[in-house]
């Protein structure tokens, strides 16, 4: 065999070598810092005024859409005929104006303590912030991926991972924050929704929703006004022939005598 052939064939040897397992950390943990080095670098660049006020602006937005969501279904579902359609729209533009009114105020106090003296601890304390972030995001996702995937279909990138443990403590840690029976409902209405995620919601979302919105009891359409009655012919009274009772006859008048003339001589 020549020297050219052994060497295609070496090369061929480590190519069929997964090249992250040459690699003194798992995928999971490359992942797990890059999501911690974004979150930590966007923090220190904003500052830590900024990040928290966004972060309370997006809550905010949330609790005003959950306060005033109900109240507002009404107006916009006259203009819309799709009833689902309506809910959507309404809840959407709820939350995004509160949302632009929470970020415009959170702007303003922002730039107010970057121009200060303060704005070195700031972005200092921006930095830890964006760490803390990124882990908390990355025990989400955690919880998520245990939810989707069950343990023995979960991707060996993620259970190879070193940091694994840490990532395993702060989601039962985050999971015990949630009072329980908030938790077990919110599983239970996921099971009961899970059903209506059929192929054609999934590729076909725009006739799912037309759908069911023909499914929905509309209003009953008005009752036809009843047809004019038609006229009746007149029938011919019969009238019963009355007795006509004879006129009595007139008293005669008294016979005048005729009274004799007398001469005068």
């Amino acid at each position: 065999m020549s020297t050219g052939a052994a060497l295609l064939q070496a090369a061929a040897g480590v190519s069929r070598r997964p090249i992250l397992d040459s690699l003194p950390i798992a995928a999971g943990d490359i992942a797990i810092l890059i999501i911690l080095a974004i979150s930590a670098f966007l923090a220190l660049a904003r500052g830590f005024v900024a990040e928290v006020l966004s972060i309370a602006g997006w809550l905010g937005a949330a609790l005003v859409t959950l306060w005033t969501y109900g109240d507002a279904k009404p107006y916009l579902r006259q203009y819309i005929q799709m009833q689902l359609l309506a809910d959507i729209l309404t809840g959407v533009g709820i939350f995004v104006v509160a949302l632009v009114i929470f970020s415009t105020i959170s702007h303003l106090i922002a730039r107010v303590v970057k121009g200060s003296a303060l704005s070195a601890v700031d972005r200092s304390l921006g930095f830890v912030f964006g760490i803390v972030r990124g882990a908390v995001l990355v025990c989400l996702a955690y919880l998520l991926l245990t939810w989707v995937f069950p343990e023995t279909r979960r991707p060996p990138w993620l259970e190879n991972a070193r940091m694994l443990p840490w990532v395993q403590a702060g989601a039962e840690y985050l999971k015990s924050l949630v009072p329980q029976e908030a938790l077990a409902g919110a599983l239970d209405k996921a099971k009961e929704a899970a059903p209506a995620l059929t192929p054609q919601t999934i590729t076909d979302p725009i006739g799912s929703l037309l759908n069911q919105n023909q499914a929905q009891p509309q209003g009953q359409p008005p009752a036809p006004a009843p047809a004019p009655a038609q006229p009746q012919p007149a029938q011919p009274q019969q009238t019963q022939p009355q007795h006509v009772q004879p006129a009595a006859p007139a008293p005669a008048s008294p016979a005048v005598t005729p009274t004799p003339k007398t001469s005068t001589h």
